[in-house]
């Protein structure tokens, strides 16, 4: 297996089309004209894009895209969005944020093969539209920095030893002679949070593809094998002191009841460390890596990945099922449950022959379970807990405590 410290990659590609307003200035009337326009080009495609505008998407829905960076604070701010994505959400395009248009592929460690999906669409999306271009300066955009090739190519990389012997600043150089930014994901240059860096092109007028794709490529590589040297020289000059920093972090993390997002960022970047290096051998990496990089969807064990027919409560919208003459289950017994199941039984996404709510404790949770509203609201539950033998509240209190 290829030794490896890039834990994502990324390609954007960004457009406007001739003839129209940059996003800022576009009147509501152009920017549905612009939305159905690269709607219509995609409706019969192999990828399978279903079309979401953001006037129409929950602000839970808005933040699940913005963890996973499928759109960005400039797509937020734009009433007249919308958002086409594949069902895995590895492909999305999105239509009215900083540009008319940008394109943006999420895989791991495969510029190259991603940068091949995003040329493929912009390739489609170029055969029906006219793009704004100048023939002495490239693709135009609206931040001057994007101007020319509208390309960026990023890799999230994870370098705690490179971090631990102290020698991330030399890539800081490195990175500003070859066109490359080089940053901290979390924090400022003297605290990065999780050992997670970014590499991204900087430079894009008057620079091939290729030669976009192989500066962030070369830099990335001399990390990654600069990161596994310096694995091996921790093992052997400070062994004990290695291990001591990672199983601590990971009986922090199995034991702790409050905890700061700094700590929490150490202690998941040493357990993942550890697990690379085959200390540990009983957690999941990717779930440390999920929670590294965003917070992510929880799935019950018997879940492996989520489907057309099976999926997390926060795309619910974002699917938008039929569910006529189906037999629905909703797994939680939260606020989310609670809602998905009224709006099932109220017939929102259509009839269905069947609904089953399934909850792994004995009761469901309110939305609000603080002490005064409790006592507020259902003075009845207080009066008769209070009337319960000495031994029982105790039980009920372990029974409904979050886990």
């Amino acid at each position: 297996m290829e030794q490896s410290a890039v834990i994502k990659s990324k390609v954007d590609i960004s457009r406007n089309l001739n003839g129209y307003s940059f996003p800022h200035k576009l009147s509501s009337q152009e920017a549905e004209i612009i939305i159905q326009k690269v709607k219509n080009i995609f409706s019969d495609s192999k990828y399978d894009f279903t079309l979401h505008k953001i006037n129409e998407l929950s602000q839970s829905e808005l933040d699940l895209l913005e963890e996973r960076e499928l759109m960005d604070d400039e797509f937020l701010i734009n009433a007249n969005g919308a958002l086409l994505f594949n069902s895995d959400k590895t492909i999305c395009i999105l239509i009215n944020g900083l540009d008319h248009i940008k394109i943006q592929v999420i895989g791991y460690n495969d510029i190259k093969g991603l940068y091949k999906i995003a040329n493929e669409i912009d390739d489609t999306l170029e055969s029906h539209l006219e793009y704004a271009f100048d023939k002495d300066l490239g693709y135009l955009t609206t931040c001057p920095v994007n101007v020319g090739k509208g390309l960026k190519v990023t890799n999230t990389v994870h370098i705690p030893s490179i971090e631990k012997l102290k020698q991330v600043n030399d890539y800081y150089k490195i990175a500003h002679k070859i066109g490359v930014n080089f940053k901290g994901v979390y924090g400022k240059t003297k605290s990065i949070l999780g050992s997670l860096y970014k590499i991204s092109n900087t430079i894009m007028i008057g620079r091939s593809e290729e030669n976009i794709i192989q500066s962030v490529e070369s830099i990335s590589n001399d990390l990654s094998k600069r990161e596994y040297e310096s694995r091996e020289i921790l093992k052997n000059v400070h062994k004990i002191d290695l291990e001591d920093e990672i199983f601590r972090s990971l009986a922090i993390l199995s034991s702790a009841r409050v905890i700061t997002n700094s700590e929490l960022m150490k202690c998941l970047s040493n357990v993942k460390l550890g697990i690379e290096m085959g200390y540990i051998d009983d957690v999941n990496l990717e779930k440390v890596i999920n929670f590294m990089t965003g917070k992510q969807p929880y799935l019950p064990p018997c879940v492996k990945h989520m489907t057309q027919s099976c999926f997390h409560a926060s795309e619910m919208n974002l699917r938008r099922p039929d569910l006529s003459g189906k037999r629905i289950t909703v797994v939680g017994g939260g606020q989310s449950g609670a809602d998905l199941f009224l709006n099932a039984l109220r017939g929102e996404w259509g009839e269905a022959a069947e609904i089953n709510w399934v909850s792994r404790r004995n009761h469901f949770n309110a939305l609000d379970e603080a002490a005064f509203a409790v006592e507020y609201f259902t003075p009845e539950y207080i009066s008769g807990l209070s009337g319960l033998e000495e031994d029982i509240p105790p039980q009920l209190l372990h029974e409904t405590t979050m886990t």
